[in-house]
């Protein structure tokens, strides 16, 4: 498709957007649509989902509210949240996951 575009000017150099150019637009606008459907399809908390049963609502929402540490009767602080952060197994378990979060790294 990309070199049917470009064919009238028989030169791939002279097209406006590369091949690999036009790819990303294709991509960014299936990420776009999905999110736009994302936005009207997902609940907006644990309590209003559909497939999870009252308990597991109960519960998943008892869990986001005890994780958030704005609603803590402690006092609270950026430093604390960031030390919540670092000593977090869940954020390097995802770190770690993550292909690019190493960006220093040859990987």
């Amino acid at each position: 498709m990309a070199m049917a575009i470009c064919m009238p000017q028989q030169n791939y150099h002279s097209c406006w957007v590369s091949i690999n150019g036009r790819l990303q637009i294709i991509q960014g606008a299936i990420s776009i649509g999905i999110g736009i459907v994302a936005i009207f399809t997902l609940p907006d908390s644990p309590l209003q989902t559909r497939w999870l049963t009252p308990e597991e609502r109960e519960l998943a929402h008892r869990r986001i509210f005890d994780d958030v540490t704005n609603r803590r009767s402690e006092a609270s602080s950026v430093w604390k949240g960031l030390r919540e952060c670092l000593v977090d197994e869940k954020v390097w378990v995802s770190v770690e996951t993550c292909p690019h979060a190493h960006a220093t790294t040859d990987c």
